[in-house]
């Protein structure tokens, strides 16, 4: 299965992990982007509440 082989590449390659414990329909993410993403969160808010 192409999609499979592409996951592992970037499994191996560090770059998505799972993100549930499920073995059928696992969901995989890039943990570095929800990291800064998370991080952009967290600015957006400290910045909306100061605006008050």
């Amino acid at each position: 299965m192409v999609a499979a082989a592409a996951i592992d590449r970037l499994r191996n390659a560090g770059i998505v992990g799972p993100l549930t414990e499920r073995k059928r329909n696992q969901i995989w993410g890039a943990g570095a982007l929800l990291d800064e993403l998370d991080d952009l969160d967290l600015r957006i808010q400290v910045r909306a509440r100061s605006a008050d």
